[in-house]
C-alpha cells in the first residue's frame, strides 16, 4: 500500500479517536443541556436513503464522449449519535453506470458500477448543518480504491422524526482521481 494511504489511515484514526473522546467529555459536561437542545436530535439512530449524481471530472462514458460526466448514484446510510453534536455513520453508495477514467500519462481505467463503503464522523456546528469527514473503500471489478471523504449537508426536519437532507460530498480516491456527489437523503430518526 502506498505511504500516503497508510498516513491517511493513521490520521483518520487519530481524528476519530480525538473526536469521539471530546464528544463523550462534552456529553458528560452538557448532559442536561441535551434535553433542551435546539438541534431537535433527541434520538440516537438515523437511517436514510439517498439519490444523487456524481460528477467525475477525469471521466468519460464508454462511447468515448469526452465531456462533463455525471453518474446517477444511489445510497443508504446509518448514523449513530454519540453526543449532542457528534455522530458516527456507515454510508454506502452505488454509482449506476460504467465509465472510463483518464489519469496521469493518458492511462485509461474502466470503472464498472463502483460501490462505496465509508465510515464517517459527522458534526453539527449550527442547528441542522452537518459537516462530515470519513474514510472508506470503493469496490469495483477492475480496481478498488481507498477513499477520503469530506462533505457538508443540511438536515431539514419534516415531522414525526423524518427529515430530508441535501448534501455535497467530495471523494479523494488515492492519487488517481477525485469525484464529487450532490444528493438528497430522506431519513428517519429513531
Amino acid at each position: 500500500m502506498p505511504q500516503w494511504v497508510n498516513s491517511c489511515f493513521v490520521s483518520m484514526t487519530i481524528i476519530l479517536v480525538v473526536f469521539s473522546y471530546s464528544a463523550v467529555q462534552g456529553q458528560e459536561e452538557h448532559g442536561k443541556q441535551e434535553e433542551h437542545s435546539t438541534l431537535g436530535h433527541q434520538t440516537k439512530h438515523r437511517i436514510a436513503a439517498m439519490i444523487g449524481h456524481t460528477h467525475v471530472p477525469l471521466g468519460f462514458d464508454t462511447s468515448a464522449k469526452r465531456d462533463f460526466l455525471v453518474v446517477p448514484t444511489w445510497g443508504l446510510s446509518y448514523d449513530y449519535r454519540i453526543a449532542n453534536r457528534w455522530s458516527l455513520g456507515l454510508h454506502t453508495e452505488l454509482e449506476s453506470a460504467t465509465y472510463i477514467i483518464e489519469h496521469s500519462e493518458g492511462i485509461e481505467l474502466e470503472r464498472e458500477r463502483p460501490f462505496k463503503l465509508v465510515l464517517a464522523t459527522m458534526y453539527n456546528p449550527w442547528e441542522a448543518l452537518v459537516l462530515e469527514a470519513g474514510v472508506g473503500y470503493e469496490f469495483e471489478t477492475n480496481k478498488n480504491f481507498v477513499i477520503l471523504r469530506l462533505g457538508v449537508g443540511y438536515e431539514i426536519e419534516i415531522g414525526n422524526n423524518w427529515d430530508f437532507a441535501p448534501g455535497l460530498f467530495l471523494d479523494f480516491k488515492e492519487e488517481i482521481y477525485t469525484s464529487w456527489t450532490i444528493g438528497l437523503q430522506v431519513g428517519k430518526q429513531f
